[in-house]
């Protein structure tokens, strides 16, 4: 998917501003209609892109109440009155807000520019539909007979091979293999992970 869509380049105004030049606010027909097309030229170059053996396959979502009862909310959404003048709409954007904080679990310790993931908490009185279905009888995995998702493959330098005499000048380093890095994770955590994303590494080297 990255290579069918590289150098790819969609405005999100491709019909004009998708505000309304009279009163500031959203042109929410202007805005549908430029969503729509920049969906549409999206797809033209992306579907079919190779996947293993097989292909992908893009389907653009339809046009309902729901979508349209979505699109309605969004100009209220960084409105500091919207806690006084719509208190319902107001409470369930706090519960979206909320669900990363105080009913998922997120790994810890890991910076959420570097990455950023959420596990199911599972809490009866959670807004998430999946967790009022309750914990699964078997644990989750990436795959069938794989590791638990709870578990990341962030970078951990090795330590006993940080100043190794075969690497030429340009060597950054060395890590963990993925045995050493499992059992390491178990005992210590990710606190020893490569945890500076790559927009820090540039903005240091420029």
């Amino acid at each position: 998917m990255a290579i069918s869509h590289s150098n790819l380049f969609i405005p999100s105004t491709l019909h004009g501003s998708n505000f309304n030049p009279h009163d500031g606010g959203i042109d929410n027909e202007k805005l549908e209609k430029n969503l729509t097309t920049a969906a549409d030229v999206y797809t033209s170059k992306c579907n079919g892109a190779p996947c293993g053996e097989s292909s992908i396959i893009l389907i653009k979502g339809n046009k309902n109440d729901l979508a349209k009862k979505y699109q309605e909310r969004r100009p209220h959404l960084l409105k500091e009155e919207l806690k006084t003048d719509q208190p319902t709409l107001y409470d369930y954007f706090c519960e979206i807000y909320g669900l990363k904080e105080i009913a998922m679990d997120m790994v810890p310790g890991l910076p959420s520019q570097y990455v950023f993931r959420l596990l199911l908490c599972y809490k009866v009185d959670c807004i998430h539909p999946l967790c009022r279905e309750g914990r699964p009888k078997e644990e989750e995995t990436w795959f069938p007979g794989g590791l638990s998702l709870s578990y990341l493959r962030i970078p951990i330098p090795d330590v006993k091979r940080q100043n190794c005499e075969k690497c030429c000048q340009e060597c950054r380093g060395h890590y963990l293999q993925p045995d050493e890095h499992i059992e390491h994770v178990r005992q210590n955590g990710y606190g020893d992970c490569q945890f500076k994303p790559p927009k820090s590494v540039i903005e240091e080297a420029t």
